[in-house]
């Protein structure tokens, strides 16, 4: 059955021909990624206008051999496609690989390996989406360098999807006597309007719609809907050439005008833009002109290895220099060494395999994507074997270390020291005490109150490569009523360790508490036989309600106090002050009232001060400390980040409340280390490790029998 309706102009049937414009086109929006990500000028829609570009120039091809009464092959779409992107995309992350073994922080590797894996096989949009990347964030150095290749998986999923969309929509419309043209253009507007549909209706709590491949899909959609009905959208000459220039204005305004939020329905604004150029720019004219203009053309030709390899550039060089952002000078002094090598790469590599006259059928083209493949992801599954091995060699490491430190906080001469007997009972004045034993091996915060020489030696634990395993988790569910309460808030930790007939200890608050009072609890619940259990929430300390702190913490934060005045319990450990990364130590929101709340149940209250936050990654301080000197690392200064010690008394004065002081065991006097005792204190910009945690463990709990007298 022929086809009916809309039919195509001949000229449609025909090659269309190779436009400068094009690729000027491209160069500009080059041009605005490069600004975008050296100084966040303008709004990031580079990415959203290149795949409007790539669903326009491949629905054109698709419909045009369509209609020519050919029928596509959906395989070999695909093997041209990512026969020319693969190779470079392989060499970019094997060289970014291996400069980030040589210039990253060695807690920084396994990220990246992770995402060289998902960059080579067009996953790392949904991997950053998991781990909640934020694209936005000003401090480059600390972004991964394969970061910015999530647009190339997302749009590597769109060149497996749309051949067989467009295919299918070819078969079905050749079925039901319909125009090719016709079909794909009404299966791509309900598509662009699913897309935008579920875009505005999308629940994003966590931030992550932005690497969302289906917040972008109506960007392909509409740019093949355009596609499809590029020939009955025409114009005179001269109206042509205005709108192009129209056009090119709009599109220049918002390359350099940070306008609307993305992804989002304000996209389809430069995307309509990208759209008229690429449908009037051809028949000349000023903005024709402009793009045609041949720095613009090369920039244009190279555009895609510049997409690669710029980002890996910037972020070494910020590591290198340990500066926050790009200036002026260096950032030009980048995009120009960038455009230098992306046209290596280009020369190199991507012409060379784009033009083998060897590699003309599928089956070769598949050979060349295979043998990409493989060597692509053997370097990189052989840089994964060395981390593995190269972090179960610091895992046992630290595990040996710890048996040490364990057998330390046994010492008699050291038990003497951390109980810290103010009677002296048992002590003769008269006789000189006999020289304490210098302190050895990795008894982390002991050392901070040991007053005894130090022979320490060896690397500081944990290893960088297992700080995955320094963060506190318990598996033991807490009881029904917390349960029933507590874990109607998402993310909420709820734990139960111990007999529920014991005296019963809840502890809550954020990860703060789960890292340094858990430990505590739970040997408390060992040794003396409480019952522990915590309600815990990342990113929610305990406080009263606070609107200010969102509203699902501060729900979860009602809750647990509505659920200790219905359960009451013995204990209550909180922490009682916020610290800041950019000012001083507070006592937290309405803590006072809380507490008071919390006492008026019958439970007694105990409370600790935070912990020091930092705006700088406090694991990647200075990795040591000397071998007579019971601390090290990055030495801050207490002043900057502690208040003074009456930060406590408005608490100090509510009965049933007890204050229990571990600033001692985080800092010296004035100075604050990050390591203690050969152990690391931080495991990142705030949070104390494990490690360290269970050696302040012992310490603490001693302290909490002294005030619970």
């Amino acid at each position: 059955m022929g086809e009916v309706g809309m039919v195509a102009p001949v000229s449609t049937l025909q090659k269309t021909p190779h436009r400068k414009d094009i690729q000027g086109l491209r160069a500009v929006l080059m041009l605005q990624v490069l600004f975008f990500h050296a100084w966040f000028v303008g709004s990031p829609i580079g990415v959203d206008a290149f795949i409007m570009i790539s669903a326009f120039l491949m629905t054109s091809s698709f419909i045009r051999r369509s209609e020519a009464g050919a029928t596509p092959s959906v395989l070999e779409r695909w093997t041209t496609t990512f026969k020319r992107l693969l190779p470079p995309l392989a060499i970019t992350v094997a060289v970014t690989l291996t400069a980030s073994i040589a210039l990253l922080p060695a807690r920084r590797w396994q990220d990246t390996v992770d995402q060289s894996f998902a960059s080579l096989t067009y996953w790392q949009n949904w991997l950053l989406a998991h781990v909640s990347t934020d694209y936005f964030a000003e401090d480059h150095a600390l972004a991964s360098p394969l970061q910015h290749l999530w647009s190339m998986s997302m749009q590597g999923q769109m060149f497996l999807l749309w051949p067989a969309l467009m295919a299918l929509t070819v078969v079905i419309a050749r079925k039901m006597g319909l125009s090719v043209r016709r079909a794909i253009f009404g299966g791509f507007v309900a598509i662009t309007a699913l897309s935008l549909i579920w875009l505005v209706t999308a629940s994003d709590p966590s931030g992550t719609i932005y690497f969302d491949t289906r917040a972008r899909i109506w960007e392909f959609a509409l740019g093949s809907a355009i596609a499809a009905l590029a020939p009955y959208l025409r114009l005179p000459k001269r109206a042509a050439q205005t709108v192009s220039v129209v056009a090119l204005g709009v599109l220049v305004l918002f390359c350099l005008v940070s306008i609307g939020t993305y992804p989002g329905p304000m996209a389809a604004v430069p995307l309509l833009a990208t759209s008229a150029l690429m449908l009037f720019a051809a028949q000349g004219g000023p903005a024709a002109r402009a793009l045609s203009w041949r720095p613009l053309v090369m920039l244009g030709s190279v555009s895609y290895s510049v997409y690669l390899v710029h980002w890996p550039i910037f972020v070494f060089y910020l590591v290198a220099v340990d500066k926050e952002a790009l200036g002026v000078v260096d950032g030009i002094a980048l995009m120009a060494v960038s455009i230098v090598l992306a046209a290596a790469l280009t020369k190199y590599v991507d012409t060379p395999i784009r033009r083998l006259a060897w590699a003309n059928t599928t089956l070769r083209k598949t050979q060349i994507i295979g043998l990409t493949l493989w060597l692509g992801l053997t370097f990189v599954f052989n840089i994964q074997v060395g981390l593995w091995k190269t972090s179960q060699a610091q895992f046992r490491y630290s595990e040996d270390s710890q048996i040490t430190t364990d057998a330390l906080l046994t010492q008699p001469a050291l038990v003497d020291i951390l109980t810290m007997n103010d009677e002296g009972a048992g002590v003769d004045l008269e006789v000189a005490p006999e020289p304490l034993p210098p302190l050895t091996g990795f008894p982390g915060a002991a050392a901070m109150v040991y007053s005894g020489p130090f022979a320490f030696e060896g690397d500081a634990i944990p290893g960088p490569l297992t700080l995955e395993n320094e963060w506190v988790m318990y598996e033991g569910k807490c009881s029904d009523p917390a349960r029933a309460l507590l874990l109607q808030h998402s993310k909420t930790g709820c734990h139960g360790h111990g007999d529920p007939a014991n005296p019963r200890i809840f502890v809550g608050g954020s990860s703060h508490a789960e890292q340094v009072l858990m430990p505590a609890a739970r040997l408390l619940a060992d040794q003396d036989g409480y019952y522990v259990e915590a309600a815990l929430k990342a990113g929610c300390p305990w406080s009263a309600p606070d609107p200010a702190s969102g509203e699902d913490c501060a729900g979860h934060n009602a809750m647990i106090l509505q659920y200790l005045q219905e359960n009451p319990v013995d204990y209550v450990f909180l922490i009682v002050t916020a610290t800041s990364a950019n000012g001083v130590e507070q006592l937290g929101h309405g803590v006072v009232e809380l507490v008071q709340s919390v006492a008026a149940t019958g439970a007694t209250v105990v409370g600790i001060r935070d912990n020091l936050r930092a705006n700088t990654d406090l694991y990647q301080c200075a990795p040591s400390q000397g071998p007579d000197v019971a601390y090290g690392g990055c030495l801050l200064n207490r002043s900057d980040h502690f208040a003074g010690d009456g930060i406590i008394d408005p608490l100090l004065e509510i009965p049933g409340f007890r204050y229990v002081d571990v600033m001692d065991l985080y800092c010296s006097g004035e100075v604050c280390p990050t390591i203690a005792g050969n152990v690391q204190i931080y495991l990142d910009t705030n949070h104390v490790t494990q490690t360290y945690a269970q050696t302040m463990a012992p310490i603490l709990v001693d302290r909490i029998h002294e005030v619970l007298k």
